[in-house]
């Protein structure tokens, strides 16, 4: 994965599948106990009518749990993204109270075609395949 500092990201948009990873400030009670969390944007539209994007950590113990789910008005202009610039202004109330924009550094999630063993995919054909993208 290629890391950006969030403030240096050249896109206004943070699509789902974007990881973002901050460092921890303080241990406190309603922050994780790693010393550096990964979150994973997410879909949360469906959720929720009037709702954004979430953020969902994918690093530590924590790992599966709902940070947030933003606010509609967190949507990028025609764009199902959250707003970089959205973010950054909304950070401590929506995000992260003890931390700054900064901090933080974003890669965007690529696609997998090899299996731990370097073994290259290919998805088999079959006759009944008529799936197409």
């Amino acid at each position: 994965m290629n890391w950006t500092k969030l403030l240096d990201y050249e896109s206004e948009n943070l699509f789902a599948g974007t990881v973002i990873r901050v460092p921890t400030m303080r241990h406190s009670g309603n922050w994780y106990y790693d010393s550096v969390v990964d979150f994973l944007v997410f879909d949360a539209i469906s959720y929720e009518e009037g709702c954004g994007l979430g953020l969902i950590v994918m690093s530590g113990p924590k790992a599966g749990k709902i940070n947030t789910i933003l606010p509609g008005v967190s949507l990028a202009k025609g764009a199902q993204a959250i707003s970089k610039s959205w973010l950054v202004k909304n950070w401590n109330e929506y995000f992260y109270s003890d931390g700054t924009p900064d901090q933080a550094w974003v890669s965007i999630v690529e696609s997998i075609n090899s299996l731990p063993d370097g073994t290259v995919w290919e998805i088999p054909e079959t006759e009944n395949d008529d799936f197409s993208l």
